[in-house]
């Protein structure tokens, strides 16, 4: 927590008034439950939806969701050479090529390990989602978006678990991501051009 002090102007008060400026989470979340608690406390507009575990974008389909929100795949992938990590996001139906994909971003891709999942997001496989950014107070993984999935105005998201479903509009999920300090990039992988800065 970072604190600023300040003494009213023009006082002789000796008094000082706390202004809390930031607030970083002392422990990693864990759970669903621990992330609707958190949206909520910080006033994210959302909606949720409990549902059996899903592994893929397609169990989410079969659950026919009361909602227009994109579903999006996520992908954690890391540079075994640098130990970068990459926390890539596209539209649910987009396949990806690691290796082009790879050309865009500058890194040789693998897929990481449940270990290394673990270890930077605190999730497990089949719950991938940006929201587990908020584990990731070293600033370990980069974010990696699609530019087409970020023309849509809201996206599926797992909630750390793979057990629920909770949507968020982009300019909320803009802040999320101001709230963990991750700067998004944004990619074409519709075409081989450059990785551009979020604007």
């Amino acid at each position: 927590m970072v604190v600023l002090f300040i003494l009213p102007i023009g006082s002789g008060c000796p008094h000082l008034f706390a202004i809390v400026m930031e607030e970083r989470l002392l422990q990693r979340l864990s759970g669903a439950s621990a992330m609707r608690e958190l949206l909520s406390r910080e006033g994210f507009a959302f909606e949720w939806f409990d549902h059996p575990p899903a592994h893929t974008c397609d169990d989410i389909k079969s659950f026919g969701l009361a909602t227009d929100a994109i579903g999006v795949k996520n992908l954690f992938v890391y540079e075994p050479k640098s130990e970068r990590y990459f926390l890539v996001l596209v539209d649910h139906d987009t396949r990806v090529d690691l290796k082009r994909l790879g050309k865009l971003i500058g890194a040789r891709l693998s897929f990481a390990s449940p270990e290394r999942l673990e270890k930077v997001l605190g999730i497990q496989p089949g719950s991938v989602t940006p929201l587990a950014l908020i584990n990731d107070g070293e600033l370990r993984a980069e974010l990696i978006i699609d530019e087409d999935l970020w023309r849509g105005n809201s996206f599926q998201l797992h909630p750390l678990e793979n057990t629920a479903t909770v949507t968020l509009s982009r300019d909320d999920l803009e802040r999320f991501f101001s709230l963990t300090k991750h700067v998004p990039r944004f990619v074409s992988l519709q075409a081989e051009n450059e990785l551009s800065p979020a604007a």
